[in-house]
């Protein structure tokens, strides 16, 4: 019975590592496909997902974009991956208007602001990118 059991347990271990490792894999390319419609350049910001269980409460967000830094962290933790996904392309897009010109350190309070152009185009460009990768990759919507 324990041997049962035990078999039973590393499978299931065993599973959430290829889930786990699948869902870095699309995240990747989802990076790749974002950074080449957004037409970012090289060198690309360094992404981390945050597993922090208070992310959200404690950002009063689900990631950011650090200007300075050029480092975007998204919040991991109880999430689903589309919804990881749309709040990466948002912070990428952010990354792309700093390329731009329209995000430096002196500006991003104010461009950062809620119903600001640079919100509004990072949000509704976050949904298309989500939509276009989703229909060639519909295991996002796990």
């Amino acid at each position: 019975m324990i041997n049962i059991l035990e078999e039973k347990y590393n499978n299931l271990l065993l599973e959430a590592k290829h889930a786990k490792e699948k869902r870095k894999e699309l995240m990747k390319k989802f990076i790749v496909f974002t950074c080449n419609e957004v037409g970012i350049n090289k060198p690309w910001p360094k992404v981390s997902i945050n597993n922090r269980e208070d992310f959200g409460s404690y950002y009063k967000s689900f990631g950011y974009f650090d200007v300075g830094d050029n480092k975007i962290v998204v919040a991991g933790s109880n999430r689903n991956l589309g919804d990881m996904l749309r709040t990466l392309a948002h912070e990428l897009v952010h990354y792309k208007q700093k390329q731009n010109g329209e995000i430096n350190l002196d500006n991003a309070a104010e461009t950062g602001a809620d119903g600001s152009k640079i919100e509004n185009e990072a949000n509704a460009q976050a949904g298309v990118l989500l939509r276009k990768f989703g229909r060639d990759n519909p295991e996002i919507y796990e």
